[in-house]
């Protein structure tokens, strides 16, 4: 008898539905706080579609401003949760971390051979981790300086990450970093790119989304190294030893870049590359460590 009472009693849809309409607030929604979680959730904006990338929206609840930003955005749910408080906190700490570990980093990862100069490195984490915000300009610098691109690629290594960086207004685009999946970034909006497959493109898989992109062209990333005194025969040479069948027509600029492209596009599908020597030339260019 006693678990009989315990045991909910069943109740006719028919006298639920009666009893809905007999109330006269039935049609009185919920007013929504837009300080608790509930509110929080539908308060959220809606996608933005991306007109220059077919079947891609940006994710609007985040503008993310720089390169130590991203890179806990992109690892750490925390952070995009969090307060802007708590933020500054964690880019603090992320740039901490990135500056104590950049001394062991140039060994490891043949900073010299990238281009990495440890005193600006240092000089630009120092800053951040002392709590100096994002500069407002950060991606956009990162297009035309090698200083900024620099330490989006430090970041970039240090964090294993691969990063498209697309700029709409300059129909520009670039990858910088290393990994097998790229993440994509509208740099004028600095809001990550979200395909149907979610925010991740496998890397051997990045040239055909550059392909169906309207009006963007891909262009080597402000830390490429310059052809320096290479002439053409030297980088028609250099073409031939990474992509025999590569076009080596053109002028020098063109075909620099294009074995920019080629040795990129070989680094996007993880096949082993030529020696730096072979595609940076910086034997040639001493300047490129400086």
């Amino acid at each position: 008898m006693g678990k009989d009472r315990n045991q909910a009693a069943s109740v006719p849809w028919g006298d639920m539905s009666a009893a809905i309409q007999a109330n006269p607030r039935r049609s009185v929604g919920l007013t929504v706080n837009p300080s608790t979680a509930a509110g929080s959730i539908a308060a959220l904006p809606a996608e933005t579609s991306v007109d220059w990338l077919p079947g891609w929206t940006e994710d609007t609840t985040t503008s993310i401003p720089d390169i130590v930003s991203f890179a806990l955005w992109i690892r750490d749910p925390m952070y995009r949760a969090a307060s802007t408080g708590v933020r500054r906190a964690m880019e603090r700490e992320e740039a901490s971390s990135l500056l104590q570990a950049s001394e062991k980093a140039w060994r490891d990862h043949n900073g010299r051979a990238r281009g990495w100069v440890r005193k600006h490195l240092e000089e630009d984490l120092r800053a951040r981790s002392g709590g100096a915000d994002p500069a407002p300009d950060a991606w956009e610098v990162a297009r035309t300086q090698r200083r900024a691109a620099l330490l989006v690629d430090y970041v970039c290594v240090m964090r294993g990450l691969r990063l498209g960086l697309w700029w709409p207004e300059h129909h520009a685009v670039t990858v910088i970093g290393v990994g097998d999946r790229v993440v994509n970034l509208d740099c004028t909006s600095g809001r990550v790119l979200m395909g149907s497959a979610g925010w991740v493109t496998p890397a051997a898989q990045w040239p055909l989304l550059l392909a169906a992109a309207k009006e963007m062209t891909w262009q080597p990333s402000a830390n490429a190294p310059s052809p320096g005194t290479a002439t053409v025969a030297q980088i028609q040479e250099k073409l031939m030893l990474v992509q025999p069948d590569a076009l080596k027509t053109g002028g020098r600029l063109v075909l620099w870049n294009r074995l920019q492209w080629v040795c990129l596009e070989r680094s996007l599908r993880g096949l082993p590359g030529p020696t730096e020597t072979d595609v940076h030339l910086a034997s040639v260019d001493p300047a490129l460590s400086e």
